[in-house]
């Protein structure tokens, strides 16, 4: 359990993911259906001093969550030497301390862990806080799924590349998690639906 900047509890779950409790109450889950987090069965969870997210998985590596995407680092993609993590903490000059199973201790001088592949953001979404319609814009073939907060599925579109207006205006107030997965990609994103 981690408390981030924005006044929000954040548990793991060694088997349902991610769940945050905001601060007027709301539970928002996150998990490998409806969002990009790559494991549901998480351990551990620390927050930086820039409000990122840094979650171990039971035996998938390390997690960090920042601008509404999660960075998977593991022994495949990175020079983290070993994937079962069983704490985690900031140190002094914010380095981020690991305990591992096999490898003993880790000291990250943050952030020297780096994915072997850059991540291109190939879609955008506009606007983040919407009121009858948003805007997606893909450069390939992409499925998209909506969810609200309550984690149930508003709509689910397979779209083209290119620029599309999604209609909302039978969206009640509230967040909604926007969920798109192409053959090269995952990456969800948060909105807020506004009324007037």
């Amino acid at each position: 359990i981690a408390f981030d900047q924005n006044n929000n509890i954040i548990i793991c779950t060694p088997q349902a993911g991610l769940g945050i409790l905001t601060e007027n109450g709301s539970w928002i889950w996150l998990n490998t259906i409806n969002s990009n987090l790559p494991s549901n069965s998480l351990r551990n969870i620390v927050v930086d001093n820039n409000n990122n997210l840094w979650i171990t998985t039971l035996e998938d590596g390390l997690i960090k969550y920042a601008n509404n995407t999660f960075y998977h680092y593991n022994t495949e993609n990175s020079n983290l030497p070993d994937n079962i993590i069983n704490c985690l903490t900031f140190g002094p000059n914010n380095n981020l301390w690991l305990g591992t199973e096999n490898e003993g201790l880790i000291k990250i001088n943050f952030p020297s862990v780096e994915l072997s592949e850059s991540l291109k953001d190939k879609v955008k979404i506009y606007p983040t806080c919407f009121r009858s319609h948003i805007t997606i814009e893909l450069e390939e073939t992409a499925q998209i799924e909506i969810f609200n907060s309550r984690g149930q599925l508003m709509n689910n579109y397979r779209l083209s590349p290119g620029t599309h207006n999604i209609n909302t205006t039978n969206y009640a107030a509230g967040v909604y998690l926007v969920h798109l997965q192409s053959d090269s990609y995952k990456k969800p994103r948060e909105l807020i639906k506004l009324i007037w």
